[in-house]
């Protein structure tokens, strides 16, 4: 009987030292999260080139939006708030680290100057054109840093990450000139897509909602830049190509990837 004891008396001493060098929260490894980040484009707004003389009574003109509903109305909204829906899976590689991926999408509109003149009674008038419209989607690659005296998975933690953002023109949408012009050819078919490498440092913390729920709070720092484009897309006849607007909307997407600094993230993360 007492070397029974003592056996279990060594196999619980084992035993212990086994879960002690184990990490994850409750021994789980696998954390897939769904999320938003959100942010008040303040600074790209003051930085950027955002007002302009040729849109009459209208300031940063690259949030003053401009589109057309189904039965060709007019709709005019500013949209300063921005929000992007993400999914994530990361793998807790040890206590201290966990490696993954990201992915992001989010409905670009971007801003572009109007078309401005003066009609027969010398009035002046901006062209209701309609703002071009991008599908961004982003991958990335994430690394999440946890401390060692905390439990990986839970808690507060770090991460970086690194990866491209794609802009896809939406050419589905009803793009015009006015109620009673329609814009037939926006943009080059054969022009590519517009490519930016964005980074991030996030802080954030998990709480525990049930053992494989944590509700995800944070706040992420983030910028990059846009790739220049080499072709000129010479040959096609499309509008938003055209020489001014063509560098306009370059500078649109790359002041959004560049000074757009600041999200707070909100989300759940499942963990097994």
């Amino acid at each position: 009987m007492k070397r029974v004891s003592i056996l279990f008396f060594i196999l619980a001493i084992s035993t212990s030292g086994i879960l002690a060098q184990d990490f994850g929260y409750l021994g789980k490894k696998n954390l897939f999260s769904v999320f938003t980040t959100s942010s008040m484009r303040i600074t790209p707004a003051v930085l950027g080139a955002t007002s302009t003389v040729l849109y009459e009574g209208v300031s940063n003109y690259r949030y003053h939006h401009l589109s057309y509903s189904d039965n060709n109305t007019l709709i005019d909204k500013f949209k300063l708030f921005r929000v992007d829906y993400r999914a994530s899976y990361q793998r807790i590689i040890n206590s201290k680290m966990a490696l993954g991926v990201e992915f992001a999408y989010h409905k670009t509109t971007i801003g572009l100057e109007k078309p401005a003149g003066f009609d027969s009674n010398n009035s002046f008038f901006s062209m209701p054109i309609s703002d071009p419209v991008f599908r961004t989607m982003s991958y990335m690659l994430t690394a999440e840093f946890y401390n060692s005296r905390g439990i990986a998975g839970a808690g507060f933690s770090s991460q970086v990450g690194i990866g491209p953002k794609i802009y896809s023109f939406m050419d589905g949408e009803n793009y015009r000139f006015s109620k009673d012009s329609v814009m037939a050819n926006p943009y080059p078919t054969v022009g590519g897509d517009l490519i930016a490498i964005n980074l991030f440092y996030e802080l954030s913390y998990k709480m525990p909602i049930t053992n494989s729920i944590f509700f995800n709070l944070g706040v992420r720092f983030h910028t990059g830049f846009i790739i220049p484009k080499l072709n000129t897309f010479s040959g096609t006849s499309t509008y938003y190509w055209e020489p001014h607007f063509g560098s306009n909307i370059t500078t649109a997407a790359f002041e959004d990837n560049l000074t757009n600094l600041l999200s707070l993230k909100t989300g759940f993360t499942f963990i097994f």
